[in-house]
């Protein structure tokens, strides 16, 4: 073990020497300054293949396999039958009127003959004042009647509305 020995020498002048705790300080003091990546470059770190040389990475792959067998083909089933045809002409079909203030109407607009109504609604101009409180397909008798056209009913407080009533109607 070295110690520090401070003394004097003949001239006047104090002894020092150097401990072992010191020399120890100065060599991590060197290695981290610049000795330290010679020690660090035995480590590597890879976060993608492109860094692997390409003939290392054709031989960590290995060889091929052999092929599989090729298994049975299924039979094939009967062609089915072809539905029918849908819609060949859809149109929109558009009617429009008024409603005076303070009162309550409906508008129904109908389509061509030989069409169906498949859907539809009604729009009151953007009114705030006016209420729709009834919009479906015509005619509603409640029963399970094909729908030939489309109707709402508005009722109006404070402004007239002009109202209009529309129907998407297809021939099937």
């Amino acid at each position: 073990m070295y110690r520090l020995k401070v003394g004097h020498q003949e001239g006047g002048r104090p002894e020092k020497r150097i401990s072992f705790s010191g020399v120890v300080a100065i060599v991590a003091l060197v290695l981290a300054l610049g000795g330290g990546t010679a020690l660090a470059a035995s480590h590597y770190l890879i976060t993608s293949t492109s860094q692997i040389k390409p003939s290392v990475r054709n031989a960590l792959r290995g060889e091929r396999g052999h092929r599989g067998y090729i298994g049975y083909r299924g039979y094939k089933g009967a062609t089915g039958v072809s539905g029918a045809g849908g819609a060949t002409s859809v149109t929109e079909q558009i009617a429009t009127g008024q409603i005076a203030a303070s009162s309550s109407g409906s508008g129904t607009v109908n389509c061509p003959a030989g069409t169906k109504a498949t859907g539809g609604g009604g729009f009151d101009g953007g009114v705030a004042t006016a209420v729709m409180y009834q919009d479906g397909p015509a005619p509603n008798s409640g029963t399970a009647a094909t729908p030939t056209g489309w109707q709402a009913s508005w009722k109006t407080n404070a402004d007239a509305i002009t109202w209009s009533v529309y129907a998407i109607c297809a021939s099937p």
